[in-house]
């Protein structure tokens, strides 16, 4: 799905936006760990608001394909960041979809990185890392988000960050 030479480029730039805000702040990446992986699930689940799978009750459809790009490469940034904290390599990570051949619903993807992102709050390895993106990943996939579309947002998204940061968001 992404590259190693992507992640490369996402560590990179989210080590500085992330060294930009710690500083600001005085803080470091053991306090603020917690609170990323936190900021991780309120952006999963303000990408899913706005995707309405689950909304079974309405007839409103899904945001447009821009504004679902925008909430998700939300989530990025924060997986990123905290896979930078957790120190992992990511060339030893290895995209996999679970879910080819197999009948599901994007309702049960959203189910199933909530319930692998748990075991991150309780056990933070680069393996149960590795699990957690690889299931957001395999959502940006199954919404047909190419990784030019993440790249593209993630820059746009970063930039906006570093305004925010400037202007005291």
């Amino acid at each position: 799905m992404l590259s190693n030479k992507t992640f490369a480029y996402l560590l990179e730039n989210q080590k500085k936006l992330d060294h930009h805000i710690l500083t600001k702040f005085n803080l470091n990446d053991e306090q603020t760990l917690d609170k990323r992986i936190l900021a991780f699930l309120v952006e999963l689940a303000e990408f899913i608001n706005e995707q309405r799978d689950f909304k079974y009750w309405s007839v409103k459809p899904a945001s447009k394909q821009d504004i679902l790009l925008e909430e998700y490469i939300d989530g990025i940034h924060f997986l990123i960041s905290i896979g930078s904290s957790l120190q992992v390599d990511f060339n030893k990570y290895h995209y996999q979809n679970k879910y080819v051949g197999k009948s599901f619903s994007l309702t049960k993807l959203y189910l199933d990185c909530f319930a692998v992102c748990t075991k991150l709050i309780k056990k933070q390895t680069a393996k149960i890392y590795f699990q957690v993106l690889n299931q957001y990943l395999i959502i940006a996939e199954e919404l047909k988000f190419t990784e030019t579309d993440l790249i593209t947002a993630y820059n746009k998204k970063n930039k906006i960050n570093f305004a925010r940061q400037e202007n005291n968001y």
